[in-house]
């Protein structure tokens, strides 16, 4: 072993003479293509925001209408059977109107806004649409499966 590395040494002197090193400088930045931008996600996000706003607004009106209901009740306490009610049960009564009233309001805006975003869900462009549909085979049964990606 000891021979080997020294009928070497005069080869590696020479290939070190031989190399000449020269100080390396900067590099210049590669040529760097962008990425291109991600896909709008504002129909998406627009859509669930509609969903889950209306769903709340729709909650928001059982509530009221719970409390009217709940008035109406009160309202007819002070009522009697040919519904003649004295001055608290017909100021009762107006109030659980007027709630009533706004529960309706506030569940008709918020099955118009759900009902929006849910159609905005379905038609706005994604790149992971689509519909496959398959056939479905079994001893006792067939069919066909139908599946989408919004």
């Amino acid at each position: 072993m000891q021979k080997f590395i020294t009928d070497l040494e005069p080869c590696a002197s020479q290939q070190s003479k031989a190399v000449k090193a020269e100080p390396v400088g900067p590099a210049e930045p590669a040529a760097v293509k962008p990425m291109p931008p991600p896909p709008p996600e504002t129909h998406r996000t627009l859509a669930l925001s509609l969903v889950a706003g209306g769903g709340a607004v729709i909650v928001s009106s059982v509530v009221v209408g719970a409390l009217a209901r709940s008035q109406w009740r009160d309202a007819l306490a002070h009522c009697d059977a040919t519904h003649a009610c004295d001055d608290l049960g017909i100021s009762l009564g107006d109030q659980a109107r007027t709630r009533a009233t706004i529960a309706t309001v506030l569940g008709g805006v918020g099955l118009a806004a759900a009902a929006v975003g849910v159609v905005i869900l379905v038609t706005a462009p994604s790149e992971h649409a689509g519909i496959a549909v398959a056939p479905i085979a079994a001893p006792d049964r067939a069919g066909i499966a139908v599946m989408g990606r919004f």
